[in-house]
């Protein structure tokens, strides 16, 4: 991976995206359907992974921030009518052809990262935990996240209102921990994991 072209990177996400938004479109299964599910949370998930540092390769140092003021901007936009509009979409083509309107828009996008993005070749690897160690985190922070995920189901029946409460304040608790012990690989390990399981219960919460 440290030495492939992050474009051959982002666009092959993509391509992963259109291929499983036809899965799950034609799904015969429920097994096939959440094998197409997860090829689309690989493809979203690696995205992310790498947007910050394509951002910082694409822009001036000066445009950094407001480039990934865009990115959050776009993010938070489509968090907030992707739900209202699948909704709205599944009452007139079902659930199925809302799935399938992914596959266009990811192939509208695959076109213009191709013409648009420039190549984008390794720097070489910098100062920091290695790739090995780099995914063994990764790998706990979402193991963490899916006992997060379940615990939180649990006791959601109970405590709804504690658990809205807690989480906001033990995510603030945790970025700033982050903040002061960012160059302390096996503190950021923690605290990441404690990210993973608070970060991704908090939407089983508020979805409640």
């Amino acid at each position: 991976m440290k030495r492939i072209d992050r474009k051959l990177v982002l666009t092959s996400f993509s391509v992963l995206l259109i291929i499983s938004g036809l899965i799950v479109t034609f799904a015969p299964n429920y097994a096939v359907l959440m094998i197409g599910r997860a090829m689309f949370g690989i493809a979203i998930g690696g995205f992310w992974a790498m947007s910050t540092a394509v951002v910082m390769r694409l822009l001036p140092e000066d445009s950094v921030p407001k480039g990934l003021a865009m990115i959050n901007a776009g993010n938070a936009i489509a968090a907030t009518i992707s739900a209202p509009l699948g909704s709205l979409l599944g009452d007139y083509v079902g659930w199925r052809g809302a799935f399938f309107l992914v596959v266009p828009m990811a192939l509208l996008a695959l076109i213009w990262q191709w013409i648009s993005l420039p190549s984008l070749p390794s720097r070489g690897r910098l100062q920091g935990v290695s790739i090995t160690a780099l995914s063994a985190i990764l790998l706990l922070m979402g193991l963490a996240g899916v006992a997060g995920t379940w615990l939180t189901g649990l006791l959601l029946r109970t405590r709804l209102f504690s658990l809205l409460i807690v989480i906001p304040l033990v995510m603030a608790l945790l970025a700033a921990a982050l903040i002061s012990l960012g160059t302390v690989p096996l503190g950021v390990t923690i605290l990441l994991i404690g990210w993973g399981f608070f970060g991704t219960a908090a939407p089983v919460g508020w979805g409640t």
